[in-house]
């Protein structure tokens, strides 16, 4: 996840997207905080932390309104990986595809919007499968 983020950070960085830059480079440090921390923390200290660190990377790096697009996206993605319900983050996570994806049309980012709407799709799939249809979920190995 980290290594993904880094590459992706770089890929914005290089097309001139600051701010969408900036707030991979920032989820590298948030994933590895909420995979190390997850038990200690309780409520929403932490993610609302990062919400507010990411609201100050989106105006470090300003470049006008298309910078409040990936500052939505992984400010609902940070929201939406905190839960501990499957159902909970699979419907919080609708909310980051569509900004991220506007996000990278404007910038000219064509593999950021591929990956948008493959992520997207795949989040429509797990709701009809999971949520509408009640298919179980198997355990995920740790």
């Amino acid at each position: 996840m980290g290594s993904g983020n880094l590459f992706w950070a770089l890929h914005f960085y290089l097309v001139g997207a600051f701010t969408g830059s900036a707030m991979n480079g920032l989820a590298i440090f948030r994933n590895y905080l909420f995979i190390k921390y997850r038990d200690k923390f309780t409520g929403y200290k932490l993610p609302l932390i990062f919400v507010l660190i990411f609201s100050i990377a989106a105006i470090i790096t300003w470049q006008g309104p298309v910078s409040l697009l990936p500052f939505i996206g992984m400010a609902t993605g940070t929201l939406a990986f905190w839960q501990k319900n499957p159902k909970y983050i699979r419907m919080i996570s609708l909310l980051s595809p569509p900004a991220w994806f506007m996000h990278n049309l404007i910038q000219g980012s064509y593999p950021g919007m591929m990956i948008e709407v493959f992520i997207f799709c795949s989040i429509l799939i797990a709701i009809f499968r999971y949520d509408i249809l009640g298919h179980p979920e198997k355990a995920v190995a740790n």
